[in-house]
């Protein structure tokens, strides 16, 4: 639409990368309840509607990735776009090792199941969390598993939060699995959280 401010510019998602990268680089200001380390959210948006932000999504798929909109309680269906971690090695390497165990049973398993191969994506670009069922790209049916990994900066709370959306009644997500990755001085420590539909 003519006229129409952009909900996001390419300054907000640029300014909110380099925040968090520099904030990530320091020693971490606060412990969250679990007595892992915490730096807090990086702000990309402040407040926007999902319906603002999905058409900024669509046609900026892959400026910004790992993003989270959290409804604001204002009684309003207007939300915040934040950042709490940059694509990591690690995220992608514990995806696709959960992925690659989930296809490895699907195969094992009779063969009528294997024929129906799951899809596995770590951040949907153009479905919404919570949304219909045939809201993805051109009426397509969205995955029916989603990984959900969570390490530097990303709170239990949060993933068990993003995991019960995907899970939410209008969804046709039907198994969504959190790992949650602690980030110790001296050990790691994993938690994994599964949601299985019925």
């Amino acid at each position: 639409m003519a006229g129409r401010r952009q909900v996001i510019h390419a300054n907000d998602v640029v300014n909110a990368k380099e925040d968090l990268s520099a904030r990530l680089e320091r020693p971490a200001p606060l412990v969250d309840e679990d007595g892992d380390a915490y730096w807090g959210p990086s702000v990309v948006c402040a407040a926007t509607t999902w319906e603002d932000f999905e058409r900024w999504l669509n046609v900026n798929e892959g400026r910004l990735k790992r993003w989270d909109f959290e409804p604001l309680n204002d009684g309003t269906d207007r939300g915040i776009v934040v950042i709490y971690s940059l694509p990591s090695k690690v995220h992608e390497d514990a995806a696709h090792s959960i992925a690659n165990s989930v296809e490895d049973e699907l195969r094992a398993g009779p063969e009528i199941v294997a024929k129906n191969q799951m899809q596995v994506l770590l951040t949907p670009v153009d479905l919404d969390v919570g949304g219909g069922v045939l809201a993805a790209a051109h009426n397509a049916p969205f995955p029916n598993v989603i990984i959900e990994v969570a390490y530097k900066n990303g709170s239990l709370p949060l993933l068990r939060a993003k995991l019960q959306r995907w899970m939410d009644h209008d969804t046709s997500v039907q198994v969504a699995i959190g790992i949650k990755i602690f980030v110790g001085p001296v050990t790691s420590r994993r938690v994994a959280i599964l949601h299985r539909r019925g």
